[in-house]
């Protein structure tokens, strides 16, 4: 590429969550009437001379419009209803408190946006100004996940220096993975994990997996993913936790957790036997089908306490909670009693697989109810 330019914003403006001219700054500021810092400076366009064959260029950021509070909400309201919807839900679901989660404005000192930090990590004025609109995980509930193996990232001034780093370089590579006028909600933690990175310029989202088989090698990498409006990603999303099908949300007093429905790797497991006799008792195959069999059953265990306890329509959460809490504790009980993990050998030398004891297996079939397997 060629030689980067830099737009001067001053530190005075970026501090105080203010939309700087762009020209040198003055003392006092003639835009807004406060004593200037020095001049804090922004790379642009945006380097990516670290995958210089798909390279495209960009407009400088000194030729983005500088967008107000209105405008960026009004601009991007669709993405911001859905995140509010979504961290919403989580918390008339019982598995978010009012303690893990900051809705705006984020006004209190540790709540307040990064804007000093961000600005380091060179977002554009309209993505940092997007920030102050919408909700995210508090310290307390950092690391918590919003779908299965996806977790929800915050850009408050509590976050640690490196969350924020990362959020910027998802795969912590320092090649400038999410351009300045991007946004990424979401970390992957997992091979179900995924990145979703909102483009301020279109308002798309892209949906990437990077721990994902499919998406190894060459194509790890969400540039080359398609994107989608924010309505076609966000409301896939709400949908399946208003239905409890296929994500699951639970809380448990060691923490919590996003299931996915397990019926169908079950039964492609099953299909596998198809055709041949079934694994003899006392093999690793037969102790993998055990556990299999119950992470379904306890899959529907849990989606029945939802719907027991009237979810959606009429939810009663103080006896769902009570109910939830029985729950765990008799399943937690009943696993202390089972015979522990089996170690035997795999591909890959020793694999763990936990054997299910009798009374787990008894008690997750019953919960389960007409779903039971």
């Amino acid at each position: 590429m060629g030689g980067e330019t830099t737009s001067h914003q001053c530190s005075t403006c970026v501090q105080l969550h203010r939309h700087c001219d762009g020209a040198q700054p003055r003392t006092p500021c003639i835009r807004n009437g406060d004593v200037c810092d020095p001049i804090e400076s922004l790379p642009a366009p945006w380097d990516r001379s670290w995958n210089p064959a798909r390279s495209v260029s960009h407009p400088s950021l000194t030729d983005q419009p500088l967008h107000s509070p209105s405008q960026v909400a009004a601009r991007h309201s669709v993405l911001i209803t859905g995140l509010t919807q979504l961290y919403s839900l989580l918390l008339s679901l019982c598995y978010l408190t009012p303690a893990d989660v900051q809705f705006p404005p984020h006004a209190s000192p540790k709540h307040r946006i990064a804007v000093a930090k961000l600005w380091a990590y060179r977002f554009e004025p309209e993505a940092l100004e997007l920030l102050h609109h919408l909700p995210f995980l508090t310290r307390r509930g950092r690391g918590i996940e919003l779908a299965p193996a996806t977790r929800g990232l915050s850009y408050l001034e509590d976050a640690d220096e490196e969350e924020l780093q990362h959020a910027r370089d998802p795969l912590r590579v320092q090649k400038n993975d999410v351009p300045p006028w991007a946004v990424r909600l979401t970390g992957a933690a997992g091979s179900e994990g995924v990145n979703y990175i909102y483009d301020t310029r279109d308002k798309t989202i892209a949906a990437w997996a990077p721990f994902s088989p499919s998406q190894q090698g060459e194509a790890n990498n969400y540039l080359l993913l398609p994107r989608s409006p924010a309505p076609a990603v966000l409301e896939p999303l709400l949908t399946a936790l208003t239905s409890l099908t296929p994500h699951l949300p639970w809380r448990t007093r060691h923490g919590l957790s996003m299931h996915t429905d397990p019926s169908l790797a079950l039964q492609q497991f099953l299909r596998s036997y198809t055709n041949t006799a079934p694994p003899p008792p006392d093999s690793d195959a037969a102790r993998i089908l055990a556990l299999e069999k119950a992470e379904s059953n306890a899959y529907h265990s849990m989606r029945n306490i939802y719907l027991s306890h009237g979810w959606p329509a009429a939810f009663r959460p103080e006896t769902f909670e009570e109910a939830r809490e029985a729950w765990n504790a008799e399943r937690e009980r009943l696993e202390g009693l089972g015979r522990g993990p089996f170690v035997g050998e795999g591909g890959y030398g020793e694999v763990r697989v936990w054997e299910v004891g009798a009374a787990v297996e008894e008690f997750l079939r019953r919960g389960a109810g007409e779903r039971a397997v």
